[in-house]
């Protein structure tokens, strides 16, 4: 086995020590599944979540996205044309509003240095 790159730090490897690659992993919430969203928050915590969209700022993403994120209303069509992947629907994770805050706002300033 090679020791460069990030085979370095593979867990099979038993001459290095364990790294948690994750640390510095960031999730989005571009996710396009409730489930995936929630298992993100679930599992690596709010403060490694950060809002992001790959559709038009638009008022309609706006809309989306307050719906997706701030209401508990369920099973709601996600627009087909943000991924090209089909149709399919999601519900709303009515999260409270100190989540919100950091996803929309605090997790992106302490990661872009801003805080």
């Amino acid at each position: 086995m090679r020791h460069d790159g990030l085979d370095r730090f593979h867990k099979t490897d038993p001459h290095l020590p364990q790294k948690d690659l994750s640390r510095n992993l960031f999730f989005d919430t571009c996710a396009y599944e409730s489930i995936f969203l929630e298992a993100a928050i679930k599992q690596r915590g709010v403060d490694r979540i950060v809002f992001g969209t790959d559709l038009l700022p638009e008022i309609s993403m706006y809309r989306l996205y307050y719906r997706f994120l701030e209401t508990a209303d369920e099973y709601f069509e996600y627009p087909t044309h943000a991924s090209r992947q089909g149709r399919w629907n999601i519900y709303g994770l009515y999260l409270p509003d100190d989540v919100l805050l950091k996803i929309y706002r605090e997790n992106a300033l302490r990661l872009l240095g801003g805080k």
